[in-house]
């Protein structure tokens, strides 16, 4: 029997909640770090979308590369919690790269859909699965792995949607879509540990099998 989410929908925000949320972080962030004022302008945040689990809408924030991309949207999830550890894993271009199922974009402020709880391509099963497996089931399924999208949810939501997971109930986070690493075997993943009260970043290798772990999809891009 699968099991349900419905219980965590109460921690995610509406669009136009999360835009108040993002102006005020962007402030919060280093100048260097900051994206233009003006990204917000003109900004639709209209939306009659119900927040699920498997249909969360979120706004991204895209910069010109993958680096500066996944250093910003982690920095929201660093800002929004009480305490975070970030093994600084690699990520620059020689060691983090998008993986052929994720979704590019161009620079600026999107609106995605994504579904945390995919459980068409993190299938349940007592081996447990790898990162590698969910790559092979996404093609074959046609669908998205979300990458930074996943960083973005998470920072731009109730900080208690991330202080839920256990890895049963709700499970932790892989970031399937990218590649990391100087082979590029490796997969950054992303948790809370209820032992030390913190959020762990981190990268494993992505043949690894796990049965806690679930990799969110890409539903929609809206804008």
């Amino acid at each position: 029997m699968k099991p349900s989410y419905s219980r965590f929908n109460q921690y995610l925000i509406p669009v136009s909640q999360q835009r108040k949320l993002l102006y005020n972080l962007n402030e919060q962030m280093p100048v260097t770090m900051r994206v233009p004022a003006t990204w917000f302008d003109n900004l639709n945040t209209t939306s009659y979308h119900d927040q699920t689990m498997k249909d969360v809408a979120c706004l991204l924030v895209v910069r010109d590369t993958l680096e500066e991309t996944m250093i910003y949207n982690w920095k929201l999830v660093e800002l929004s919690q009480p305490d975070v550890h970030y093994t600084g894993f690699g990520l620059d271009a020689r060691h983090l790269r998008l993986d052929q199922t994720a979704q590019m974009y161009d620079s600026g402020i999107h609106r995605v859909r994504v579904n945390l709880v995919d459980d068409v391509v993190s299938e349940e099963s007592e081996e447990g699965q790898s990162v590698d497996q969910v790559r092979e089931r996404a093609l074959e399924c046609r669908k998205r792995l979300a990458s930074v999208e996943a960083l973005a949810v998470f920072g731009l939501n109730d900080p208690k949607l991330l202080q839920s997971q256990d890895g049963k109930n709700f499970p932790y986070c892989d970031l399937a879509g990218l590649q990391q690493g100087i082979d590029f075997d490796k997969s950054p993943r992303l948790f809370w540990s209820r032992t030390m009260k913190k959020v762990g970043f981190d990268s494993w290798l992505s043949r690894q099998m796990r049965w806690d772990y679930c990799a969110p999809t890409l539903r929609a891009i809206m804008y």
